[in-house]
C-alpha cells in the first residue's frame, strides 16, 4: 500500500522562501528512500503557501518516517 507525504513550504510568510529550506526538505525525504519527489511551485495558485514538495512512500510506516524525518 502506498502512502503520501505533503510538505507544505512557506506557510503565511511575507518573505520569499530560501533555496536551502527546499534542499533540506528534499535531502530530508530521500535519506529515508522517499519515492518520486516533486517540487511543486503554487505562487499566485494558492495563497497559503509558494512550494509544496510531495514524496510518496511504500507504507504508511515509511511515510511516517518520512514526514518524522522532515520534522527533525
Amino acid at each position: 500500500m502506498l502512502g503520501a507525504v505533503v510538505i507544505v513550504l512557506n506557510l503565511f510568510c511575507k518573505k520569499p522562501m530560501k533555496p536551502e529550506l527546499k534542499e533540506i526538505v528534499k535531502n530530508a525525504l530521500d535519506d529515508i528512500k522517499g519515492e518520486n519527489i516533486v517540487e511543486l511551485d503554487v505562487v499566485g495558485v494558492s495563497d497559503v503557501a509558494d512550494t509544496l514538495i510531495i514524496c510518496s512512500g511504500a507504507s504508511n510506516r515509511q511515510v511516517k518516517s518520512l514526514a518524522n524525518n522532515v520534522i527533525d
